[in-house]
């Protein structure tokens, strides 16, 4: 018999067999135990996992909700801030000036400010004279000394009041009193058709419609002497193709030439008009597209500046029957007709018993042209009136001429309004100059010789002096601007002005058959420093 008998199964078999396969069966137990147990803590742990992921889910999401509130808290403030100063007033400072607007910028006011201070140097021995007669009957040659001033002072506040309406009202202070230049109200209804009404420059002359800062010098040339310089009145204007054609039209009181015109001094109207055109504003050639040319024209009637009249002795006849009349005429006090003179000095005058009586005509033909940092302005202009002395009457013809060329040597784009400075001074830096700009005029000025012609018999009446008033004049000069910035110009010039009669002797008082002595006046030369501030 084996010692160890086995059991069918296979199992060992012991003498308590039964024990032998129990413990089998326990081994087997435990094993499945360990099993269970094993996937017990799986499932717990599954468990635990689930509801731990089921948990950052929720908080997630909580997080991505709590997120999403407070970016659309995040919109709602920014919507707000938006609506906010959708309707705030804007502030603005810069270059152009200094600003406050609506927020939707219809309504705005706008603060500018132009301030020139001049020195003259005169060059010339005697100028300029004073156009006065002492006894016996001379010219007084009297200087001036060279002199410092503030030339002028000119605040400037506009903006608007609308969407469709612009206000300005532009002063001068530098004489020490308010002088208001221009007080007036746009309404811009299209491109093409706006009107303007108040006091403002009428649409005359060309270098007349440049405003100071931008002026080529600081005196105007004669042509701008032989137009008027502010009037009251009513303007329409517009523009048709981008500027391809531009209009003004206006009625106006009736300034003199070179008047600033604060009232109404006679009961009829001028009616300015100007056409001006950029024939190549389209043509694609850039060179051509700064071109422009136009003609500008009045017509008016002046005939009741003086209504006061006083009597005056004109002499008549030949020495020594020597004749004396006694006519009614005209005081000297505004008797309605211009002087014209170099901004420096009172070249031509009437006679203080002259008036203006009947129509008074303008023409200006003009142009610039303006390619890179080249700029030329030529202008031409023509006025004639008629001018009365008691009985005698006579249509009188002054022209005037001018060509002003110019370049910016900074290689700053040339422009008839403004220009805008590359890189602003940085001195003591050398990393910007401004801009530098080069300038030459020559202009002249063409008295009618009527105005000295003797009046009938008697060559003591005329309607101006040749010995105190030119009969003609030539002016050249030359300039160079620097440009620390868009805001501060520094500027030094040189001018000679050139004189035909306008010195001498006038006849003495009874002796009728007499002429003046007439002789050339001394040319003005001189040179002028300014320093412009503008914002």
């Amino acid at each position: 018999m084996n010692a160890n008998p086995t059991h069918a199964t296979g199992h060992p078999k012991r003498p308590d067999g039964k024990i032998q396969i129990m413990q089998r069966k326990n081994g087997m137990n435990f094993k499945k135990v360990k099993l269970w147990g094993l996937g017990a803590l799986v499932s717990i742990s599954s468990l635990a996992q689930a509801q731990s992921n089921d948990s950052l889910a929720a908080r997630l999401e909580e997080l991505d909700q709590k997120i999403l509130v407070i970016e659309r808290l995040r919109e709602i403030e920014q919507e707000d801030a938006k609506a906010a100063a959708a309707k705030a007033p804007k502030v603005s400072a810069g270059e152009g000036g200094f600003g406050l607007s609506s927020a939707d910028g219809a309504y705005s006011i706008k603060l500018r400010a132009f301030a020139q201070l001049q020195g003259l140097h005169f060059l010339s021995n005697a100028t300029p004279y004073t156009n006065t007669q002492v006894t016996p009957n001379t010219t007084a040659n009297v200087p001036t000394p060279h002199s410092l001033s503030i030339k002028r002072l000119q605040p400037d506040i506009g903006g608007n009041l609308g969407k469709q309406l612009e206000y300005r009202v532009h002063l001068n202070l530098a004489a020490g009193t308010v002088d208001p230049l221009d007080v007036n109200v746009d309404w811009k209804i299209v491109p093409a058709f706006a009107v303007r009404a108040g006091k403002f420059k009428p649409p005359t002359g060309l270098e007349r419609l440049i405003a100071s800062p931008r002026a080529p010098f600081i005196e105007g040339s004669f042509v701008t002497a032989l137009q008027p310089n502010r009037d009251l009145g009513i303007q329409f204007f517009g523009a048709f193709a981008d500027g391809l054609l531009e209009y003004q039209a206006g009625l106006f009181n009736g300034a003199r030439d070179g008047q600033n015109n604060a009232g109404d001094n006679n009961g009829d109207k001028d009616i300015q008009v100007r056409l001006f055109s950029h024939p190549f504003a389209k043509s694609g050639i850039e060179a051509l597209q700064g071109f422009g040319l136009g003609v500008a024209g009045s017509r008016g009637h002046q005939d009741q500046y003086n209504v006061a009249q006083v009597n005056a002795t004109v002499v008549t006849g030949t020495t020594p029957t020597v004749t004396t009349t006694t006519i009614t005429t005209t005081p000297s006090v505004s008797n309605g007709i211009s002087t014209y003179g170099t901004g420096r000095q009172t070249v031509f005058s009437y006679a203080s018993q002259d008036t203006s009586s009947g129509q008074v005509t303008r023409l200006s033909p003009q142009a610039y042209w303006y390619a890179g940092p080249f700029g030329l302005i030529a202008e031409y202009t023509r006025t004639t009136q008629n001018i009365r002395r008691a009985t005698f009457n006579e249509d009188l013809t002054h022209s005037a001429w001018a060509v002003t060329a110019s370049w910016f040597v900074t290689g700053e784009k040339n422009s008839y309004k403004n220009i805008k400075v590359k890189k602003a001074n940085t001195f003591p830096k050398l990393e910007g100059v401004g801009a530098v700009e080069l300038l030459a005029r020559v202009h002249a000025l063409e008295i009618d010789d009527k105005a000295f012609d003797s009046l009938a018999a008697n060559r003591t009446v005329r309607f101006a002096d040749p010995s105190r008033s030119v009969t003609a004049a030539l002016g050249y000069g030359a300039a160079v601007k620097w440009y620390l910035n868009g805001n501060v110009l520094i500027y030094a010039s040189y001018e000679n002005t050139g004189f035909t009669g306008g010195a001498g002797s006038a006849p003495t008082s009874g002796t009728s058959g007499a002429n003046p002595v007439v002789r050339d006046r001394e040319s003005e030369q001189v040179v002028s420093l300014s320093a412009n501030f503008a914002f």
